[in-house]
Parts: C-alpha cells; sequence; structure tokens
C-alpha cells in the first residue's frame, strides 16, 4: 500500500517553488542572449554539418533541464529532507513493476494526448503553430542529431521536470490540499509553464495522468517513465514524418 505523504511534513514552501522557476528563467535568458551573442558561430564551427538553431536549442534545453534539476534537489538538501522525500524511491515495489506501469502509462498518454491534440486542429480554423521543439526536432539531419535530441528530450528533461512538478510541487501541494489538490493542481502549473495556451489542454491532461502515476504507485520512477516514453515517441514520431534516414 502506498504511504500517504502527508505524514512527512513537507519543510519547503511557496516561496522555494517559485525561486527554483525564477532562477532557472532568468539564468536561461541570460544564457540564451549570451550565446546566441557570443558562442553560436563558435558553436557551428566547431560542430560542423549541424544547423546553427539545432545547435542553440540543444544547448539551451541541456542547461535548463540541468539547472532545474540541481535547483529541485538543492532545496530538498537544504531543509534537510532526502530524494526520496519528492518520490525518487522504489516504495516497497519492485523495480520492474514501476517501469511496467509507466512504459503503459506513457504509452496511454501518447495516446489521450495526441486525441486531444487532434480534436484541438479540428476547432480552431487557423493553423497552429508547432511547439519550438518540434521545429528543432524538424531541422535535425542525421541519427546523430536524433539521438542527442533523443537524449535532452526523453531522458534528461523528463528526470529534471518529473523531480520539480511530480517532486517539490506535487509533495507540496499533496501536504496542504491532499490528494486532488495534488493531482490537479500539480497538472495545472505543468501546464501553464509550457506557456502555450492552445495546448493547455492536452498538456493538463498529461499532467494529470503523470501526477496520477505518482499518487498511485509512491515513487517519482514511473512518473519519469511514462514522461519519456511519451516525449521519446513523440520524437521518433516527428522524425519519421520527416523521412530524413542516415547516422
Amino acid at each position: 500500500m502506498v504511504q500517504d505523504r502527508r505524514s512527512f511534513p513537507v519543510p519547503w514552501g511557496m516561496t522555494d517553488l517559485i525561486g527554483v522557476l525564477l532562477l532557472v528563467f532568468a539564468t536561461s535568458m541570460v544564457v540564451a542572449r549570451w550565446e546566441r551573442e557570443v558562442l553560436l558561430e563558435e558553436l557551428v564551427r566547431l560542430i560542423p554539418g549541424w544547423p546553427p538553431e539545432l545547435c542553440f536549442a540543444a544547448i539551451a534545453l541541456g542547461l535548463q533541464s540541468g539547472l532545474l534539476l540541481l535547483l529541485s534537489l538543492g532545496v530538498v538538501f537544504y531543509h534537510r529532507s532526502r530524494p526520496s522525500d519528492i518520490g525518487f524511491s522504489l516504495n516497497r515495489q519492485p523495480l520492474l513493476r514501476l517501469l511496467a506501469v509507466g512504459l503503459g502509462g506513457g504509452l496511454i498518454l501518447m495516446l489521450v494526448i495526441g486525441l486531444a491534440a487532434a480534436l484541438l486542429s479540428l476547432l480552431f480554423s487557423f493553423p497552429i503553430k508547432p511547439q519550438p521543439f518540434t521545429e528543432v526536432v524538424l531541422q535535425a539531419e542525421n541519427g546523430m542529431q536524433l539521438a542527442i535530441l533523443l537524449i535532452l528530450g526523453a531522458v534528461v528533461a523528463p528526470i529534471a521536470e518529473e523531480a520539480y512538478f511530480r517532486g517539490l510541487v506535487y509533495s507540496y501541494l499533496l501536504q496542504h490540499g491532499g490528494d486532488r489538490v495534488a493531482v490537479v493542481g500539480s497538472a495545472m502549473i505543468f501546464a501553464a509553464l509550457h506557456l502555450d495556451a492552445i495546448r493547455f489542454i492536452p498538456l493538463f491532461l498529461g499532467g494529470m495522468g503523470l501526477a496520477w502515476l505518482r499518487e498511485h504507485t509512491g515513487s517519482i520512477y514511473s512518473s519519469i517513465v511514462a514522461h519519456a516514453t511519451w516525449n521519446g515517441l513523440m520524437i521518433l514520431i516527428l522524425w519519421s514524418s520527416k523521412g530524413a534516414v542516415g547516422w
């Protein structure tokens, strides 16, 4: 049976949650401006064959995800807590079970979110602009570039985002509002912070699914695997639709 995390006082507060976001956004903006003005030409010279925007996006995503993960864990350790307090624990369950639940959950999320996105495209008469990361994937010209994007988008980003949204945020909301508030609230924050009003509903549904996995397994590992499956399948589908081949 999953332990009720409300029995464990959560020491971090709203100030910590907002502070992490502000530091990530501020640092990302500074690094992005510096990268475009100073590093981009040098990076393109050092990494021949890579489109400039692809280089920029890969580095920006890696830095942003890495910083989000480090700051989330930093909050945990600052308050003398442990990673297990935000779900980095098997919660007395077999690892293979958590992996299977996460994989199955990711496949279901992929189908549900794909259906929601298709309905949105039917509802809006004007063309919906692709997400920035979608445009980056479509710029990948070979298998090596695709592999880098898979590592960033289906490994690094899911771990970082789950540590924050289903870790810090979920635990805080669970402590102060209970199960439903934690699931719905963390999903709303997850969707809102993607800064994509048109895709808010699909992202909200995705956040709900990930939070449900976190709630019902008591472990963040299941939501990490589901998030990675969701992102990884999306990247591969985009890549295959482009029709690019070669390594």
